[in-house]
C-alpha cells in the first residue's frame, strides 16, 4: 500500500513499510508515560478477560494501532491534562 502525503507546496508517496518505519523511529526517540500506562492497561485487560491466550498476534496488532488511532483523536477532540498518579495513589483501575 502507498500513501501520499500533500503538503503545502509539495506531495510525495511512501510505502507502508516506509511510513511504519518513520512512524516507529519517532516513537522510539520520544518514550511518553502516558503511552507506558495505557499499554500495561492493554496488558492488564487481556489478562483479566482471558483474551491473551485467544486472541492472534495480528489481532492483538490490529487492537493495539487501532486503540492508539483512537486516543489521538480523543486528545485532538478534547482539552486532556494529563495529572500524574502519586507514588502511593494507584490507578483506578487497580481499585476496581
Amino acid at each position: 500500500m502507498k500513501f501520499k502525503v500533500n503538503k503545502e507546496n509539495d506531495s510525495f508517496e511512501i510505502n507502508s513499510n516506509n511510513l511504519f518505519e518513520l512512524i516507529s523511529n519517532q516513537i522510539l526517540k520520544k518514550q511518553r508515560d502516558d503511552h507506558i500506562e495505557m499499554s500495561k492497561v492493554l496488558l492488564d485487560y487481556l489478562k483479566v478477560s482471558n483474551s491473551l491466550s485467544s486472541v492472534s498476534l495480528g489481532h492483538l496488532v490490529t487492537l493495539a494501532f487501532s486503540l492508539g488511532y483512537f486516543y489521538r483523536i480523543f486528545f485532538e477532540k478534547n482539552n486532556i491534562e494529563i495529572i500524574e498518579n502519586d507514588k502511593n495513589e494507584t490507578n483506578d483501575s487497580n481499585n476496581e
